[in-house]
């Protein structure tokens, strides 16, 4: 019954109204000029292990996509000790 629902819903705190925010997490873009691709990714599995980002690879650049904000702050900071990394990103909206 729709009325139970609301009920149950009310009860426990949630509200129709209210939807979960999801943090959109920007895509980091890393120039691919002389870049080992295996080595790139590698080393992102020991920063935020296996399941923590996604890869995709063009001629010109290499697109990281963190699955979470706290995987995106360690990669942005991982790259950014990096000397010979050219990388772009936008600031992620919390």
């Amino acid at each position: 019954c729709v009325g139970c629902v609301w009920v149950c819903l009310v009860f426990f705190g949630v509200s129709s109204d209210e939807t979960p925010e999801k943090t959109k997490i920007p895509p980091i873009f890393i120039l691919n000029h002389n870049l080992d691709f295996n080595l790139l990714y590698k080393t992102l599995i020991g920063i935020v292990g296996e399941n923590g980002f996604l890869c995709k690879s063009t001629q010109k650049y290499v697109k990281v996509q963190a699955n979470s904000s706290d995987n995106y702050r360690k990669i942005i900071k991982f790259f950014s000790t990096q000397q010979n990394v050219q990388f772009h990103t936008y600031q992620l909206q919390s």
